[in-house]
């Protein structure tokens, strides 16, 4: 992990930037309303008893019981239009709702089954099971958020750019391993350190995360790593404080493996999603009046029939391909994916929204040259 202070690695080296009041007025601009996070995923408040109901996992597959009954609920079958069975049709076997290994893993083979670790459940049940939990008091432990604490510090930056890896938990959930901060403005690492996770690991996803347990382990060992999501929370709150504008790419999914609420964030994802609809909109728009053209000449008798030529949008809305087309850099190609270069990558992208936001609004105020008469 990098330290504080640590700088920019050669290949690239961070430019700072000036924090101008245009530069501010433009980052401010950008940060959403409370609304627009809540339908864009992030956690605006604490959970309601509903939402914490719904979090509740079986204890043997780690489905969420009442999250699957309310997505699957369909209109039952009626006599009118019941599909008829055929009479030679075959009885299946019926499928369990509660798929699981009733095993252990030993050297990454299921005892059950001597199956690999990775091989489908070999054993099941007709009805999950769940936890007994009086007043959804351990959810409502696994699940708790908290607010920016509202005292200042003087420390607190203006903005940082944020990233985190995730590891999957014993019971399916996805748990911090690692937080990153930097100073948006400068560029500097304030923050970079393995988490030591509150609850049983069942893998570190080391494949995208970049994480393996012994890594872990020899942190823990060394004492060189933050123990817990409560203490990860505290060593950002160092920098952190509620007016700070926190940057990051998809950063909801970060935002709550920290179970934190922060509403002045700045998401590269939405930026670029913004983008993206508005060209679509743009093409919906060229496209429709181009179609009343041709409409147009068809009812003068001059209509001629146009193949249409779609043009396809890859997804690339990911990190790593907006890091290229915008940034023309290459990220997330060594061993898994590394918070630092990650937060780096957004805040760059979220730089390169502001700078063109100012080109324009400076291009809208400058003066249309006067026109000479012609006498």
């Amino acid at each position: 992990m990098a330290s504080p202070g640590s700088p920019a690695p050669d290949e690239y080296a961070i430019i700072a930037i000036a924090p101008s009041p245009a530069y501010l007025d433009v980052l401010d601009s950008l940060v959403p309303s409370i609304a627009a996070l809540k339908k864009a995923g992030h956690i605006t408040a604490q959970l309601t008893d509903q939402q914490l109901d719904e979090k509740k996992r079986c204890v043997k597959c780690n489905a969420r019981p009442l999250k699957t009954r309310i997505r699957d609920r369909r209109p039952a079958a009626t006599v009118k239009n019941a599909a008829p069975k055929p009479a030679n049709a075959s009885t299946k076997k019926p499928e369990f709702c509660c798929k699981f290994h009733p095993g252990e893993v030993k050297s990454k083979i299921w005892s059950c089954c001597g199956q690999h670790v990775s091989h489908p459940p070999c054993g099941g049940s007709n009805e999950h099971q769940v936890e007994p939990d009086p007043e959804n008091r351990l959810i409502r432990e696994r699940w708790e958020f908290e607010d920016t604490p509202i005292q200042q510090h003087p420390d607190h930056r203006i903005a940082v750019a944020i990233d985190c890896e995730m590891g999957t938990a014993r019971d399916g959930e996805s748990e911090l391993i690692r937080v990153t901060i930097i100073d948006y403005f400068s560029g500097t690492t304030l923050l970079d350190s393995l988490v030591y996770p509150d609850v049983p690991m069942l893998h570190y996803n080391t494949k995208y995360s970049g994480i393996r347990a012994g890594d872990m382990e020899k942190a823990r060992r060394s004492r060189e790593c933050i123990f817990g999501k409560t203490a990860a929370r505290a060593a950002i709150f160092r920098y952190v404080g509620p007016a700070t504008v926190v940057i990051g790419h998809g950063m909801q999914s970060d935002l709550v493996s920290l179970r934190w609420i922060h509403h002045r964030v700045v998401d590269s994802f939405l930026l670029e999603s913004g983008i993206r609809q508005a060209q679509k909109e743009a093409e919906e728009k060229a496209k429709k009046k181009e179609e009343t053209k041709v409409e147009e000449k068809a009812q003068e008798g001059q209509g001629q029939t146009r193949k249409g030529r779609g043009k396809g949008h890859p997804d690339g809305m990911s990190l790593q391909a907006l890091a290229k087309k915008r940034l023309g850099r290459s990220i997330q190609t060594g061993y898994g994916h590394d918070s630092l270069e990650d937060a780096r990558a957004a805040r760059d992208l979220v730089h390169l929204h502001i700078e063109a936001a100012i080109a324009a609004r400076m291009q809208r105020q400058q003066p249309r040259a006067k026109v000479q008469p012609k006498w």
